[in-house]
């Protein structure tokens, strides 16, 4: 039977085998998911605390980081509230902590549809625009999809990208192995500010071992595969002009497999931002899928 539970802080639904856990009040951020009865997305918040994780926050308007938190839009300097760990940069959008409300949560005989909704009626100083961002999380036996929908509300026009940055769990992180269909990568600097594109020196499938990875890929196609000793993943985008960006913390046995429509200080360098007119809405969909080899 599929069960559904609604908490002050979080939902909890569930549609035949798989299980998913969202909070509403870190962004509407997916916190654990379980596909086809194996764990895919585990809470490792004792290890790296959310806030300075973001597990699986949706990034918007920006995603990564805004070096200084300064860019110029319609002739106006703006200034982004500072939040990376030394305050230098401002980091992972907007919606990382706000609180979302629950529209609709839906069992059906195929699925099951959590629909989450915000709106941001405040013109902050750093960003000062109205819109709303509905997510749909739809969730299958043995695969996952987020849906986002963003809306200008606003009487002008605003910069955007947009990202989502899930954490995925591995028996033994050492053994699994990334697929990565990219050409091309974005290089950065020390501070991990874009520089330029060059040729991906990397091969096509990479055994994780101990490498270290924060690395941005100009995808072919917009999708990564990542094998574990258990099972195989695939997350996708439906954006096609999208960038993954992968990461590796020291402290967990978790990778970042983040789809993003740009690369960081993408309101600066201008690398795949995009404008939203008023009135205009964006669509996009990521999935997760697992499957056993």
């Amino acid at each position: 039977m599929d069960k559904t539970t609604k908490m002050k802080d979080e939902v909890v639904f569930s549609f035949e085998n798989a299980t998913a856990r969202v909070s509403v009040v870190k962004g509407g951020a997916l916190t654990s998911l379980h596909l086809a009865g194996r764990e895919v997305i585990g809470d490792f918040s004792e290890e790296i605390p959310y806030e300075l994780s973001y597990a699986s926050a949706v990034l918007f308007p920006f995603a990564n980081r805004i070096v200084d938190g300064r860019y110029t839009f319609d002739n106006r300097e703006l200034y982004l509230k500072k939040n990376s760990v030394n305050q230098s940069d401002a980091i992972h959008g907007l919606l990382y902590d706000k609180t979302f409300y629950v529209e609709s949560l839906v069992t059906g005989t195929a699925n099951t549809r959590l629909v989450l909704r915000y709106e941001q009626h405040t013109k902050l100083s750093g960003f000062p625009f109205v819109f709303e961002v509905r997510l749909t999380y739809t969730l299958f036996s043995d695969r996952l999809a987020l849906a986002v929908e963003v809306v200008n509300t606003d009487e002008v026009s605003f910069p955007f990208s947009i990202g989502w940055h899930p954490y995925f769990t591995s028996d033994n992180r050492a053994l699994s192995i990334l697929e990565i269909d990219a050409d091309k990568e974005v290089v950065h600097d020390d501070n991990m500010v874009p520089i330029a594109i060059a040729e991906n020196s990397l091969p096509k499938r990479i055994l994780i071992s101990e490498q270290r990875f924060d690395h941005c890929f100009v995808m072919n196609a917009p999708e990564v595969k990542y094998t574990t000793p258990s099972h195989t993943l695939e997350v996708s985008s439906s954006y096609p002009n999208s960038y993954f960006q992968v990461y590796t913390p020291e402290k967990s046995n978790n990778i970042a497999i983040e789809p993003v429509t740009a690369p960081a200080n993408s309101f600066n360098n201008h690398i795949g931002l995009q404008t939203l007119a008023p009135d205009e809405v964006f669509h996009i969909q990521w999935q997760i899928r697992v499957k056993d080899e």
